[in-house]
Parts: C-alpha cells; sequence; structure tokens
C-alpha cells in the first residue's frame, strides 16, 4: 500500500469531422450546430481502506503539483488530461494529407538520474 499508481486519461471532446470539412474545404467559419463542449467532472479525493484516491482534471501544466502527486506514496492518482483537436489527421481529405505533425523528428534519448525511476 507504500506504491504509487497513476492513470493518465488523454480526453478529447473536440473533434468533430464536419467542423473540420467547414473549416479545412470550405475555409468557413463553422456554425453553432459544430461547436462541441467538453464537460469536466469535479475533483475529488477519497480515502479507501488507508489508501488515498485523488481524480483531478488536468487542463494545464502544473509541475510541482504532478511532482508531489507523482511521488506521494499510498496514492492513486487518476489524471483526465484536456487535450485539444486541431484538425490535423482526420484521414479524410487531401487538405489535411500533408500537416506538420507527420514530420520526422530526430529525437536524442534524454539522459536519466539513477535514483529516478523511468516510467514507459
Amino acid at each position: 500500500m507504500r506504491k504509487n499508481f497513476t492513470v493518465f486519461y488523454f480526453m478529447n471532446g473536440g473533434h468533430s469531422v464536419i467542423n473540420t470539412y467547414q473549416e479545412r474545404i470550405l475555409f468557413n467559419r463553422t456554425s453553432r450546430q459544430m461547436r462541441l463542449v467538453n464537460l469536466m467532472s469535479a475533483d475529488w479525493e477519497e480515502d479507501i481502506c488507508g489508501l488515498q484516491v485523488c481524480a483531478r482534471t488536468l487542463d494545464s501544466f502544473d509541475a510541482d503539483m504532478l511532482a508531489e502527486a507523482l511521488q506521494k506514496p499510498g496514492r492513486v492518482n487518476l489524471f483526465s488530461v484536456v487535450v485539444g483537436h486541431n484538425n490535423e489527421g482526420d484521414g479524410i481529405s487531401l487538405a489535411t494529407a500533408t500537416g506538420w505533425q507527420r514530420d520526422q523528428m530526430q529525437i536524442e534519448p534524454a539522459a536519466v538520474a539513477d535514483d529516478v525511476p523511468l516510467i514507459v
């Protein structure tokens, strides 16, 4: 029970194929009919048999809060991470076939300190 377990759930409720078509093909602003709303749950914490369960919705990066949450023993973190959609990669039209997100990157492995556990 002294371990720490964290689940990151990436939520994107803002993808609309029709919206993509309107913006990219017709070069037109979208109408109210195509606007989407992301509903977020309230943050909560509960002690369950001596195990602290903490649920948070993350819409910005807070390094101090994350460092504390990821290192606190006896805790389960449930993080819902709000991500946006930028109309890249919908796969339905040639207009989105050559987005910058498909560019290959050369990534050098970062140096990792011996005392920091690596989670993959």
